[in-house]
């Protein structure tokens, strides 16, 4: 039998911490941190050294939160902050990986175990497959063809886990661990469990039986059986309680096996992509020459040391356009990078690719949006970027002393109340003064399995009328983030004209919208004194004028054309205010009648209602609770029956085909709509009922901004 090649899967972000806290604090001589990035480089090249994988994928998490995070907010929930020291390892191995010729894969939304999970599934067959981890978790991965690497001692030693091993160390085979953690829960994740069933009674019950279903079948149906094989009637009290906890913890613990991520085929070699030169650069700068010479040893062979290999030189709008192809296809992977298409495509034949890619498009019946939206966007999305937006610096630095006075002035509050100096920006010491010195929302904040309390912006809201320093730490917040998000970055970016050339990236979002970095410029916020401030920056040019395009109400006008909803349109077409004219409809009182709540109220759901707002959020937005909600939007779904019918439609649609559509035809892909998980075809349909018009939105804007730039063309000489 043919020895299937290896195939090596990194859990990168785990590696780094691990990485950090054991090779201990090494610098460059300039004093860049580098111990996370030293040890998980070491410990993949005496992995590549011993077993002789022909492809390598390291795996990342991304900022921000997962698909469980939306499920669940306290997930993960009093984890300790990440130190800077290791955000910039974090942030720079990926250079070092990609001139090694690894793959770099890391998708918003999905944590770096489900991308893990995804490429086992459909690589098994091709590959032997390695992970690489300090994550027991990527246990529940193993099955024939696909094992795990465990450190036993620092980073020193790993082992090696199959099946067998698996039931040495747990006592029952790797896909009973979602069974186990969803009983036992897991406190480093947050997960919760069972309450008061611990390892040995997870164990017991697990060796009796295979799922949480056949427990939980056998205790409702026959309890005696279950009490019978020497459970006791505290147990199974105790299980029947915590039903919707089990299954809720199993599922927060399963690891996703669908995640829209590049996949490697049987030809693949890293060794293939592999640039020297660049290598031997980024090393350099992190003295990283060891490993340097371990690497040229080992990849190049003694015969080839000296050789380079350069990367194919493409052409910038080639580039652009293969990555606008690629993602019109394949919707729900954003800013692909030029490396992976070519490897999906196992060619570097740029104008071939393309020709492939635009015959795909076409087949996919996505023709309209590539040649009438987004390719003529990027001959002027590269014609914005280069021109850039003038910035008053000036106003600017002004605007920075203000807001660090204001930080100083918040500062000097918290600590007056608290009575003492603290980092306001930690989590665990802010949580000590509010809960532990100051005895705040004893019985509104809820405490994490590790004893801390929750100190996000949604639980201090909570607890604000309780002491003054809350409203402090929440304003120190808004303003220090406006400080170093916009503020100070924005000055250092400008160029020495003082225009700033943000990054604008068209293939960003799975719905069709931009997306901006360097700075993000989409969100300073607007509703605001210091926001507003800081949007003044932006200013015309001498002899130019600065303009502002907008819809009025465009994302319900939308909903009103695709739904044919007839009293919506009616509302539309009056031009009356749609808010006050919906709580007119559903309170049944003339316009005039309508109070401000009212208003607030028929607006909160008029939104929400496109955003697959539930009953619980809908309570939350209106101020009122679930029973209200639930009344209101009982009377609006009777009232706006053509646009409650086209969202059912919608979702509908999106379970038979797997994918919505706007008005224009771009197509996002649900993956999750058939999902067995509850949560996530919860947060599917949501992504379902909302995608179509929030596309068909970034669609008319696009084309509007066509319209303009051939405007401007054609009258820039009046």
């Amino acid at each position: 039998m043919t020895e299937k090649p290896k195939l090596f899967l990194i859990d990168t972000m785990a590696l780094l911490h691990r990485s950090y806290y054991v090779t201990g604090d090494l610098r460059t001589k300039e004093g860049l941190p580098t111990g996370a990035m030293h040890g998980t480089l070491q410990t993949i090249f005496s992995f590549i050294k011993k077993y002789k994988p022909k492809e390598v994928i390291t795996c990342f998490d991304l900022p921000g939160k997962t698909k469980r995070h939306e499920a669940f907010e306290e997930y993960k929930a009093g984890r300790k902050e990440i130190e800077e020291d290791l955000i910039f390892q974090m942030q720079n191995i990926g250079k070092i990986f990609q001139s090694i010729g690894f793959s770099v894969q890391a998708i918003q939304g999905y944590e770096a175990d489900d991308l893990i999970g995804t490429i086992c599934e459909k690589t098994k067959k091709i590959f032997d497959v390695f992970i690489i981890t300090v994550d027991n978790d990527l246990l529940q991965l193993v099955e024939t063809g696909v094992s795990v690497f465990l450190p036993q001692k620092g980073m020193g030693v790993m082992k090696k886990y199959d099946r067998n091993t698996v039931i040495e160390k747990f006592g029952f085979p790797p896909e009973k661990i979602i069974e186990y953690k969803g009983i036992c829960g897991d406190p480093s994740d947050n997960i919760k469990g069972v309450p008061g069933i611990g390892d040995v009674g997870a164990k017991k019950i697990l060796k009796e039986f295979e799922t949480l279903e056949e427990v939980y079948s056998c205790i409702e149906k026959n309890k005696e059986n279950f009490l019978k094989l020497g459970f006791k009637e505290r147990m199974s009290n105790i299980l029947l309680e915590h039903k919707k906890d089990a299954f809720f913890s199993r599922d927060l613990a399963t690891i996703h096996k669908n995640a829209p991520v590049s996949v490697p085929q049987k030809e693949h070699c890293f060794k293939d992509r592999i640039n020297i030169k660049k290598t031997e650069e980024v090393l350099k700068k992190y003295e990283f020459q060891k490993i340097f010479l371990s690497i040229e040893k080992e990849i190049s062979g003694n015969n080839n040391t000296n050789k380079i290999e350069e990367e194919p030189i493409y052409n910038k709008k080639d580039i652009k356009k293969i990555q606008i192809l690629f993602w019109i296809i394949n919707s729900d992977i954003t800013e692909v990078n030029i490396d992976d298409i070519t490897r999906e495509y196992n060619s570097k034949n740029i104008k071939e690719i393309i020709k492939t890619l635009e015959q795909e498009v076409k087949e996919n019946d996505l023709w309209y949006v590539y040649e009438k939206i987004e390719e003529p966007l990027i001959e002027i999305m590269d014609k914005i970027e280069n021109t850039g937006i003038k910035i008053e610096t000036k106003h600017l630095k002004k605007l920075e002393l203000e807001i660090k006075k204001e930080i100083k002035e918040s500062e000097k509050q918290i600590y007056k109340i608290a009575k003492k100096e603290f980092n306001i920006n930690s989590t665990k010491q802010l949580s000590d003064v509010l809960f532990k010195d100051l005895n705040l929302g004893k019985n509104k904040i809820k405490k994490t399995p590790k004893g801390s309390r929750s100190t996000k912006e949604s639980a201090l809201e909570e607890i604000k009328t309780e002491s003054a320093i809350v409203g402090h730490v929440l304003k120190h917040r808004k303003i220090s983030k406006l400080l170093n998000t916009y503020i100070l970055p924005i000055q250092k970016l400008v160029d020495k004209n003082d225009r700033l050339h943000t990054t604008f990236i068209q293939n960003g979002t799975t719905t069709g919208r931009f997306a901006s970095k360097n700075p993000n410029i989409q969100n300073i916020p607007i509703k605001t004194k210091e926001g507003n401030n800081i949007r003044n920056a932006f200013v015309a040019t001498k002899n130019y004028i600065l303009v502002s395009f907008d819809y009025s109400q465009l994302e319900l006008r939308l909903a009103g054309i695709m739904s044919g909803d007839k009293k919506l349109l009616k509302i539309l077409e009056s031009g009356r205010d749609i808010h006050t004219e919906t709580a007119s409809l559903i309170f049944k009182k003339k316009p005039k009648e309508i109070t401000k709540e009212m208003r607030i109220k028929a607006k909160s759901i008029n939104f929400g209602i496109l955003y697959g707002m539930g009953t619980r959020a809908l309570a939350k937005s209106m101020n009122t609770d679930k029973k209200n909600a639930e009344e209101f939007l009982k009377k609006y779904k009777n009232t706006f029956i053509g646009l409650i019918n086209f969202l059912d439609d919608t979702k509908r649609f999106a379970r038979m085909h797997g994918y919505t559509k706007t008005l224009f035809g771009r197509k996002r892909y649900i993956r999750d709509i058939n999902s067995s998980i509850p949560y996530l075809v919860s947060q599917a349909e949501r992504f379902a009922i909302n995608s179509p018009i929030q596309g068909t939105e970034a669609d008319v804007i696009k084309l509007a901004m066509i319209d303009i730039d051939k405007y401007i063309e054609k009258n820039k000489e009046a």
